[in-house]
Order: structure tokens, then sequence, then C-alpha cells
């Protein structure tokens, strides 16, 4: 159902009207394409997280699987740290997964430790554990292995009001040679909504002290985090409705030409904004549009597959990672093949695919 039909602005090319029903998903952001900045290779990334963590002057926060240990990630966090002294009113946020934030003996925590050495006051350093892993789970599994069950898999980077998405962790492979996406929006509105996600994240963490890690909220259900994430939305919902009521049709047009969708997915939670707008985008797009697909792991829920079989009328293109790039690549045990793993799914849809593709043409011949 799409969100107060009223507003002035909407989709408004003929081509645009299949996608109205996303205002009732999620909130919508119109920014200007100028401030969007969308970088090409790791290095740009790397390069533009210092630069912003150092300049910036009321919040950093960041959203990771993990913050690796070598000679890059250092010297981003000395840079920060820098900055963070210098400037009392600058706010240190950061919420890694648990399993993998503390996997071997230098680890995540580790090296943001001196943070909550130097500026307690300054940083909170949290750690989200699933509740899949609470009590002897966690002990049980095997590094590695538990992280399977469930993993904080944002990747999330704020310096003041701007705020860069990616699917890179912030580690030396993802600075150096591991080619990713990064789009940085300088919005004051879209950081203040991801700043609230990371935050809400952080309740149900782990808080890093000084000898020992503190459990935000104890006994935390499914449920809880459900409510608390459901309600951010919807809060940011009506709050995004409300300006976008105001604007009206003679609002110049250089203010806004971009619509941006946050979405978050969290299917542990029942939160699949993500899951919802792909299906939506896959059956909607009409025919004669063009759909580029990207991913590093090819591996489509029944949805998906059978969407893009049957229901797809776009034209869609597929790039997916070499074995090569995936990190379980070379790994001991059975972890190590998870990467051929992949590959033989991608050749059984492909086989599918063409399965389909002939039947349906002797179907229609036959017709």
């Amino acid at each position: 159902m799409m969100r107060n039909s009223n507003l002035s602005l909407r989709f408004k090319p003929t081509e645009f009207r299949y996608f109205n029903w996303l205002y009732g998903i999620a909130p919508c952001f119109p920014v200007h394409a100028s401030k969007i900045n969308i970088m090409n290779d790791p290095r740009s990334f790397y390069d533009t997280l210092c630069e912003r963590f150092q300049n910036a002057n009321r919040r950093i926060s960041i959203a990771s699987l993990y913050i690796g240990t070598g000679t890059l990630e250092r010297k981003l966090l000395a840079v920060t740290k820098e900055n963070v002294m210098m400037k009392k009113n600058l706010k240190f946020t950061v919420v890694v997964d648990y399993q993998r934030g503390t996997r071997g003996e230098i680890n995540s925590k580790t090296v943001l430790q001196d943070f909550v050495n130097d500026v307690p006051d300054q940083c909170n350093i949290t750690l989200f554990q699933t509740p899949r892993l609470h009590g002897s789970w966690s002990k049980v599994l095997p590094a590695r292995y538990n992280e399977i069950v469930g993993l904080q898999h944002m990747k999330l980077y704020i310096a003041d009001d701007s705020v860069l998405l990616s699917g890179a962790n912030c580690s030396n492979d993802y600075f150096h040679q591991r080619q990713d996406r990064y789009i940085e929006i300088q919005d004051a509105d879209i950081a203040n909504f991801y700043s609230d996600v990371i935050d809400e994240i952080s309740k149900y963490s782990k808080r890093c002290e000084k000898n020992n890690l503190i459990n935000n909220k104890k006994g935390f259900t499914v449920q809880n985090v459900t409510n608390g994430i459901t309600q951010l939305i919807e809060r940011w919902q009506n709050i995004q409705d409300t300006k976008l009521a105001s604007m009206t049709v003679s609002t110049n047009s250089d203010d806004a030409d971009t619509w941006v969708f946050p979405l978050l997915q969290m299917g542990e939670f029942n939160i699949t904004q993500d899951e919802q707008v792909t299906h939506g985008i896959l059956s909607c797009a009409p025919r004669g549009s063009y759909i580029r697909l990207a991913t590093g792991y090819f591996n489509l829920t029944e949805q998906y597959a059978s969407t893009l079989l049957r229901g797809c009328k776009a034209s869609i293109s597929l790039l997916m990672a070499h074995p090569n790039a995936n990190g379980f690549m070379g790994a001991s045990g059975p972890a190590g093949g998870i990467p051929h793993a992949y590959s033989l799914i991608a050749r059984k849809y492909a086989v599918k695919l063409l399965y389909f593709i002939i039947f349906s043409t002797l179907r229609l011949q036959n017709g």
C-alpha cells in the first residue's frame, strides 16, 4: 500500500509509476545528485574514510562486520583517535559483530581498546551478538563456524552529515585489493537516519569497558529488537512524509533530483525491507527495461529464482565474484569448499534457466 498518496512529489514520468509502492516500505530522502559521490576503487574508499574521520567535528559512527588489525586499519584509527582527543564534543560510535570482532588474540576489540581507555566519555564501542548464540552456544561452536548462525553485517561509515554505504569491511583487504561498491551521500537527514540505526543496534550489544564487556540490555529478546527497529523505521517514515508533503511542484528542481530509500534486512528480527524491494523491483520492472545485478555470493532464494525465471519482464545481466575473490578460498576444512559451492549453485541455475528458455520457446511454437 502506498503511504500518503496525496504527496506532491512522487515519481512523475510514466516509466517510474511502477515504483510508487516504495514509499510504503521505507522512508524517502530527496537529495541532489551532486551530493552523491560514487567511488571506483578500494584506495579511494580508504582515503575518503581517512579524510572524513580526520576532519569530523560532531560524530563518527561505524557499523562493520569487524575492524581489521593491519597497518592501514591502525593508521585510520590513529587519525580518528587524534581527532576525537582534540575535539571534546566529537562522539565516536562503533558496532561490530561479537563473534567476528573477538576472533583471535588480536582482534577488533583489542585494536579499539585505546579509545575506551583514553576517551571513555566520547566513545561507545559495542559488539552485537545474535540472540541465537547467547549462553553456551557461543562457546560450543568453534570460531568461524559460530558465525554461520548469525552476524551483524551492516557496513556504514558516518562522519558528521556524510554517510558512506558499502559492502566493504573496515580492513586491509578491502582497502587494498578487494573491489566493492562505495557510495557516499552528503545529507544530514540520511546521516541521522543511519546514525539512529547504529545507536539502536548498539542498545542490544555488548559495550566495551576498560576491563571487560557489559551487556547493554541483558536478556533482550528477538521481539525487543524487532519492535525497536520497526518503530525507528515508522518514525522516519512519518518525518520524511511530512517533509515531502511540504514540498510543492513549484519547488526548484535543483533542490532534489534523486530519491533515496534506505533499506534494512534483518531476517532474524523479521525486518525484510531489502528482500521486499528486491522482489518488488524484479516483479514490476516493465518490459523493455534493463536490470543489472551484482553479487559476491550467488545463492538465490527460491522466491528470487522463481521470479527471475517466470515473473520478470526486464532483461537481466548478472555479475558475480570469481571463487578466488571469496574470503574462504584456501581455508582449511569444510570452509574451503564454500567458494566452489557457490559456483556449483550458479551452474545449476544456469542449466535451469537454459531448460526454461527452451521449454518456453517450444511451448510458444506449439501454441
